[in-house]
């Protein structure tokens, strides 16, 4: 079909054109950040007990607690084991706390520093979110803190949004699953008015994979994956559009100097709405690689389950359900691209495996424990120790930089979780239970 004509049938498809009047943005901090909210600026804002969101110190309270649950039997210093106790915590108030951001140590930044100078103590928040740990980085973050505070108590906190833990055993490790739990209770609170709820919901949404990034569209994920795979080619040029790194006056002169043939104008159409409204577009571009995947895996496993969302895509099988009816299956795989952070940084796509102890009972978590385990000690270069409230479980995440090593990834982990766990996750096994 010629370029022209399939522009026309995007343009006059009537699910293109409720997509365009729902993803008119009308949330402030999502307007002052198109791209992402830089993580650390959130994190600051959440643990400051003075700041607007009306919680206190209740985050900070939060955060000290899972921090003493996580640090389980681990080296973790006598004092700074006193300080995270839930009784000392709780007779503690934490409302003269400063909190600053992105505090310069050595050749480095620490992401969120809480001091607390009338008990000397302070409490350092390296956050992780895609990339990986530098080299003697919080080695060297430790040291200058204990040059700049001497004497005073260290809390190292480890934030990482796989679960990975850290390199020294004095930094204590968290995810982001506890993160994004804490949020979603901050906003439950009847102490909270509509403004706090919404920034909180905001930051949710840049935060947990599932998070919708535009207030207004409520259409389901699956429309838009149909939108997508309907309208490939358009999408296909689209890409092209989003990886051009040269000046917006360059392409346009690229694209508006020649407008010969109906092709040529027609991209003139299809480049102004582009440009219009590209923070949709960055979420429907994505799907034409999770597509590609799901057409992939379904020639090796045709019976293959696949949940959409707006930042990632999840792929299961029938058997990995603790029931038939159940909400969700035990083990997925999900896909996720990690745009490239500077102009020129290539594209990077991760693949991640996780079982869901929640969906389990007792007795069947009981059963695949050693499994898990096992596999952790494998895959992961760190593996923390399993945490014992239930929710997701990293098994092995891996990188790749093509689309085509994605689907290779793909496949050897679905293969890998049914070698592993079909002989201990069946439905009528764990329906027993």
């Amino acid at each position: 079909m010629p370029f022209h004509e399939c522009v026309d049938k995007f343009l006059g498809d009537p699910a293109v054109l409720r997509l365009l009047d729902l993803a008119r943005e009308t949330r402030p901090l999502h307007i002052c950040y198109p791209r992402e909210v830089p993580i650390s600026r959130f994190l600051a804002w959440f643990f400051d007990p003075t700041e607007g969101h009306g919680l206190g110190d209740v985050c900070i309270r939060a955060l000290l607690g899972e921090a003493w649950r996580r640090m389980g039997d681990s080296t973790i210093d006598a004092k700074v084991r006193h300080q995270l106790s839930p009784t000392h915590v709780a007779s503690q108030a934490f409302d003269s706390c400063l909190v600053r951001r992105e505090v310069k140590l050595g050749s480095g930044s620490l992401d969120v520093l809480v001091l607390d100078p009338k008990r000397r103590w302070l409490l350092a928040i390296e956050n992780k979110y895609g990339a990986g740990e530098g080299r003697n980085q919080l080695e060297s973050y430790e040291t200058s803190l204990a040059e700049r505070y001497p004497g005073w108590i260290q809390i190292l906190v480890f934030l990482d949004v796989f679960g990975q833990a850290p390199s020294r055993p004095s930094w204590i490790g968290l995810d982001y699953v506890w993160l994004v739990d804490e949020i979603s209770a901050a906003e439950r609170s009847p102490w909270l008015g509509d403004d706090s709820k919404a920034a909180l919901r905001e930051f949710r949404s840049v935060l947990e994979p599932e998070g919708a990034p535009f207030v207004h569209v409520d259409v389901d994920d699956d429309h838009l994956l149909g939108v997508v795979s309907t309208h490939r080619d358009v999408f296909e040029k689209m890409r092209e559009w989003s990886k051009d790194k040269a000046p917006l006056e360059d392409r346009l002169e690229k694209i508006y100097a020649r407008a010969k043939t109906l092709d040529e104008k027609a991209a003139q159409q299809l480049f102004q709405a582009f440009m219009q409204r590209k923070r949709l577009w960055s979420v429907c571009i994505p799907m034409l690689l999770y597509a590609g995947l799901l057409q992939s895996i379904r020639t090796q496993f045709p019976d293959i389950e696949h949940d959409p969302k707006r930042k990632a895509f999840y792929f299961s099988l029938p058997k990995w359900r603790a029931t038939q009816d159940a909400d969700r299956p035990a083990l997925r795989t999900m896909v996720r691209i990690l745009t490239g952070k500077a102009d020129g940084e290539a594209d990077r796509y991760l693949v991640v495996s996780r079982i869901d102890s929640r969906t389990l009972s007792p007795e069947a978590f009981a059963r695949v424990r050693p499994t898990i385990e096992k596999m952790r000690k494998a895959y992961l270069k760190r593996a923390p120790r399993l945490k014992e409230e239930p929710g997701p479980i990293t098994l092995k995440f891996d990188f790749a930089t093509s689309e085509e090593a994605v689907s290779a990834l793909l496949a050897r982990h679905i293969v890998m979780l049914k070698q592993e766990f079909d002989d201990l996750i069946r439905s009528e096994r764990l329906g027993q239970c």
